[in-house]
């Protein structure tokens, strides 16, 4: 993944007195380089149950996890355009502050609190982009910095994703599922069902998941491993597959209308694709011989399929056509290779592959080149960490994994190429296990 070389920026005013005429603002993204924009915030101006203290700081932690900004702080003037003069914006583009970030708080007529930020470009003092927000702290500290990130970039930014994660939260031996904002907040529980839950992944919309879990077989009464669907926008949970044995690994098609996904068929698990109602359309992996095909991931246009399969002898990872249905094999390294996730454009997967007695991230291009591995850390006791369940954000620069480094089972996010490592959920004593990144929800 190449690194920013410059921000160039391209004002195009044409005034700032309505939306329709705001100034047009852009980041260029070059070759590898290191250069961050500078910003600053002014002074928060009005009073309200909006705490401007943690709203900045949040903001301030989104712009520096992009990668783009740097903040500088403990340096601030007053947030009114009208004392903001024009020298004033020349001696703070002087002393190398590119963007100031205005706040103020106010009350709507229904006496619910709100935040004005504007954004001005300091080198020609003019107004970047002027927007009111509502709600909680969080949720507008994550709007204004998608907001922020996508005028001065073209780009959308990951602030507004989600991660859906198993964890042990509920104790008792259960692992289920619940959905997180990107940076671990807001954790909420969608799955019920007292048992373990695995593998949850998302629709193409954001608007379902599909996981697995070890419930009652409805015909059998035994414990099975079968195939749900949460709707999040109804919390309707339906049971899409409980044929005996494994139903499992559930990866949505781009249209949303069918899944990909692995059944137990004659002892041996294969990937089929099945509709939403259960049916099976179609067989897409058959052996060969006994082997086991496993962990569906479809590509982002839904024309190929990775999973891992043990055909070879040990398991690997494998790319087919889904019209032609004819497996190419992608890994050669290491005795055991799994969990395959797509970069956004289709060009690279990502994947755990044990080697030197321990799992590690690695990521490779789809053509088999470029074998790369991104993680490799040593815990505390001096033996390596586990480094499993890659997947990537939906704008493709980053890459959220799971690893024990720190003794429990966490969530970590780092750049694509494995750089600027940071932890999710580091506060809980809780486990955390096969968390999927989310589409862009906004």
């Amino acid at each position: 993944m190449k690194l920013i070389k410059s921000l160039v920026f391209f004002l195009i005013i044409f005034g700032i007195s309505s939306v329709s005429n705001a100034e047009r603002l852009k980041i260029q993204v070059g070759e590898a380089g290191s250069k961050k924009s500078t910003v600053v915030f002014s002074k928060p101006i009005g009073t309200s149950s909006i705490n401007m203290s943690t709203l900045n700081s949040t903001i301030t932690k989104n712009l520096e996890f992009s990668t783009y900004f740097q903040i500088i702080k403990n340096q601030s003037v007053n947030s009114s355009n009208k004392d903001l003069t024009t020298e004033a914006s020349e001696k703070l583009y002087a002393d190398g502050i590119e963007f100031l970030i205005s706040g103020s708080t106010s009350k709507k007529s229904n006496n619910s609190d709100v935040v004005q930020f504007k954004v001005y470009f300091l080198k020609s003092f003019k107004l970047a982009f002027d927007k009111v927000y509502s709600g909680n702290v969080n949720n507008i500290a994550n709007n204004f910095s998608d907001d922020f990130v996508k005028k001065l970039t073209g780009k959308k930014s990951i602030f507004n994703t989600k991660f859906a994660v198993t964890t042990d939260k509920v104790g008792n031996g259960w692992k289920e599922v619940y959905i997180m904002n990107w940076d671990g907040s807001a954790l909420k529980r969608k799955s019920t069902h007292k048992a373990s839950s695995l593998s949850p992944s998302w629709s193409p919309g954001g608007n379902q998941i599909v996981y697995s879990s070890i419930t009652i077989q409805p015909k059998s009464g035994m414990r099975n491993a079968n195939l749900y669907v949460h709707d999040l926008r109804t919390s309707k949970v339906t049971m899409l597959s409980s044929r005996p044995g494994i139903n499992s690994g559930g990866s949505f098609f781009p249209d949303g209308k069918s899944i990909a996904m692995t059944l137990t068929q004659g002892g041996v698990p294969d990937i089929f694709r099945i509709g939403l109602n259960g049916s099976i359309i179609d067989r897409l992996t058959k052996g060969p011989g006994r082997a086991m095909n496993v962990e569906a991931n479809l590509s982002p246009d839904g024309k190929k399929l990775a999973f891992s399969s043990d055909r070879s002898g040990r398991p690997m990872l494998y790319v087919m056509d889904i019209n032609n249905k004819v497996p190419k094999r992608l890994t050669f390294a290491g005795r055991y290779n799994s969990a395959p996730s797509w970069s956004p454009d289709g060009t690279k997967l990502a994947f755990a592959g044990w080697a030197e007695g321990h799992f590690d991230i690695f990521t490779i291009n789809v053509d088999g080149t470029g074998l790369k591995r991104i993680t490799q850390k040593k815990r505390s006791n001096g033996l390596w960490s586990n480094n499993e369940s890659p997947s990537y954000s939906p704008d493709g620069r980053f890459i959220s994994f799971i690893s024990n480094r720190s003794g429990k089972k966490k969530l970590y996010i780092a750049k694509s190429d494995g750089s600027s490592v940071i932890p999710i959920n580091q506060g809980d004593r809780y486990n955390y296990y096969h968390a999927k990144w989310s589409p862009f929800l906004r």
